[in-house]
């Protein structure tokens, strides 16, 4: 018998090194220096973000436009070691043991959206979550590791006031800020990013990733770049 643990948030993170990180880093930063960046209206004090080409926010994906080989492989390397995490994750006991989780989730997936940001002194990105899609997540590009770190809300939250809970998990997790480092999550968790209280320009990559079987329920007919 004894303790278990349930209810996990699968939180995911790795980081590209050597040649790779080098390829990613020139690929992103041509793709950057090519694209408008504007400061969202609905929020004075929030990061600047990258619009399409009919100057909107949020819609169409830069990686896919710009063909970005070099991070769409290193991405698809880090969703499929994400979901295979999540395949191999426990939960339940049944007669004292820990059952294996059956992910029947195909591994095929789409980019539904994806954009840069700019994180000038004293912006941030508010609370706010990415929930028509299945996974959301961050690369950073140009970080000192000093200039807002992002922060993912536990969706256990209401429970924080409860003594037994809190001393178990805390309210909120972060991603470690350094460049190269590719962070992924639920979309439906909430998650914000803490001032920029330095003069360094923080620039990240932000994308939506949606799985087929969703897709196939219907709710969305159209034909999409599979990975």
């Amino acid at each position: 018998m004894g303790l278990s643990h349930h209810f996990g948030t699968p939180i995911f993170s790795m980081i590209a090194e050597g040649e790779k990180f080098n390829q990613i880093q020139d690929e992103l930063w041509g793709v950057y220096n090519k694209i408008n960046m504007k400061h969202l209206p609905f929020c004075p004090d929030a990061h600047d973000v990258s619009t399409d080409k009919d100057d909107k926010f949020f819609r169409g994906d830069l990686l896919k436009a710009y063909n970005c080989k070099y991070f769409l492989s290193y991405l698809d390397h880090a969703v499929r070691q994400y979901i295979k995490s999540v395949e191999n994750a426990q939960s339940g006991v049944k007669d004292g043991k820990p059952l294996q989780v059956e992910f029947h989730r195909t591994s095929k997936y789409y980019i539904s959206e994806s954009w840069f940001t700019k994180t000038t002194h004293l912006r941030y990105a508010p609370h706010h979550n990415h929930g028509d899609s299945d996974v959301s997540g961050v690369y950073y590009l140009d970080t000192n590791g000093k200039d807002g770190v992002i922060k993912i809300k536990s969706p256990n939250r209401y429970f924080v006031g409860n003594y037994v809970y809190s001393i178990m998990t805390a309210s909120d997790c972060s991603i470690p800020l350094k460049n190269g480092i590719l962070g992924l999550w639920p979309a439906i968790l909430d998650h914000s990013t803490e001032a920029n209280e330095t003069d360094h320009e923080r620039i990240s990559l932000s994308f939506n990733i949606v799985f087929k079987d969703k897709a196939l329920t219907g709710l969305d007919t159209t034909d999409h770049n599979y990975f």
